[in-house]
């Protein structure tokens, strides 16, 4: 007689979850239909979240969120990678994202009173720190555009340190050309500057970028600009260089960055996934450098800036007034 066969097993379900980690908790921003679409809140609560695990040294953010004091106390006095400390906007917008959170993902787990006492921390701290930003915006001109250092932080948390896109816009936040690093020869001898291309120099431990070929070329000299060895900017930016050098064995002859097609577009694709959509590529940088630079600028540093950009001192205030006015407005220049 036939054997009777066993009863099938019913399947195994999946332990329910108890708290949420890095990645469940950008997998679940990423999929969230109510966030902005636009993609700027998306990308800033994303890499905000990242911020706040390491800040807190968080392996999830219950557990975290548990000791709102502990945790606030790590993202008002943590540090970037480098050492700075965060602006206060930055922080205004971590806090934000936390009490998204609160709102929107932590019902699964906790009863409402847990989630109100959690919250309530986070969200007095917010409203102080926005009291705070806008105290600031009525001391400044309201920025459009993030400054370089906090720019340069938010590629860093993306990126990594050691990255191409770090390295590109780090050039950019030290010498605010336009599409000029495309196709940059390495050079170790003045006597190889071809007159007709860029090159980055390296000769006697000197690091110079030597500027051809740019777009307003006829009515400017060459560019020539030399990495100063006094300027902590300029020697991180030396430094970024020879590690790049070295990693990817490159030699005289070489290109500083080796892609098919402009740089531009690769500034683009950052600019974007960083939630800056609607600014272009590297002119957006060209924007960041000259709000950086102003107001406290002599009108003699407003020259030589306009004159390393290679554009005119009306292009300049340009730039200046399309921020205070007309907010992303980005002129094509």
């Amino acid at each position: 007689p036939a054997r009777a066969r066993a009863p099938a097993r019913a399947p195994a379900r999946a332990p329910a979850r108890t708290d949420l980690s890095l990645d469940d908790l950008i997998q679940l921003l990423k999929n969230d239909p109510d966030i902005s679409k636009d993609g700027k809140t998306r990308s800033t609560y994303i890499t905000d979240s990242k911020r706040v695990f390491r800040l807190g040294s968080c392996n999830s953010i219950i557990q975290c969120m548990r000791e709102p004091k502990t945790l606030l106390k790590n993202i008002i006095e943590g540090k970037k990678k480098n050492g700075d400390s965060y602006a206060i906007k930055s922080i205004k917008q971590t806090l934000q994202m936390l009490t998204f959170i609160c709102d929107n993902y932590l019902g699964e787990f906790l009863s409402p009173q847990e989630i109100k006492s959690i919250k309530k921390p986070f969200t007095e701290a917010f409203d102080e720190y926005k009291y705070i930003s806008g105290e600031e915006d009525q001391t400044r001109s309201e920025r459009f555009v993030p400054t370089f250092d906090d720019f340069l932080s938010a590629v860093a948390e993306e990126y990594g340190y050691e990255g191409r896109e770090f390295l590109l816009v780090a050039c950019y936040s030290v010498l605010t050309c336009r599409d000029d690093y495309t196709q940059m020869t390495i050079i170790d001898n003045p006597a190889h500057d071809s007159k007709n291309t860029n090159h980055l120099l390296i000769h006697n431990d000197q690091y110079t970028f030597i500027l051809n070929k740019y777009k307003t070329r006829k009515h400017y000299d060459v560019i020539t600009f030399h990495l100063s060895k006094t300027i902590d900017e300029h020697q991180r930016l030396e430094q970024l260089i020879r590690n790049w050098i070295g990693k990817n064995n490159l030699t005289s002859g070489d290109f500083l960055f080796v892609i098919k097609g402009p740089l531009s577009k690769v500034a683009s694709a950052i600019n974007k996934k960083l939630g800056y959509k609607d600014m272009g590529g590297t002119n957006m940088y060209r924007h960041m450098r000259v709000s950086q630079r102003f107001p406290d600028t002599t009108f003699q540093e407003r020259k030589e800036l306009a004159k390393s950009m290679g554009h005119t001192l009306m292009t300049q205030k340009k730039y200046l007034n399309e921020m205070t006015v007309n907010g992303t407005a980005v002129s094509k220049d």
